[in-house]
């Protein structure tokens, strides 16, 4: 993908980049996966299961283990303390 040649070209690589990266922060995939059933998410958590290697699979088991303890709305839009910059992915 840096190693394109021109805009045009970054753009189509970062755009076929993007399909295999659904979320752009730690706390969108724990809120995605708060909510699997929500418009939007069953794609989105879909495109997430089918491009992860291993790594992903540790996110899904530190998610699953977050929601084995958290209230029921411990991980909902409003809290802005998940997914802050340091945590990009």
């Amino acid at each position: 993908m840096w190693e394109a040649r021109s805009e045009q070209q970054w753009l189509e690589e970062r755009a076929f980049h993007d399909i295999g990266h659904p979320f752009r922060t730690f706390g969108d995939l724990m809120r995605a996966k708060r909510r699997p059933n929500d418009a939007g998410n069953v794609e989105r958590l879909d495109m997430w299961e089918a491009g992860t290697d291993k790594m992903g699979l540790l996110m899904n088991f530190a998610i699953a283990f977050a929601f084995a303890d958290a209230p029921p709305n411990a991980y909902d839009d409003h809290d802005n303390s998940i997914g802050d910059a340091s945590s990009n992915m």
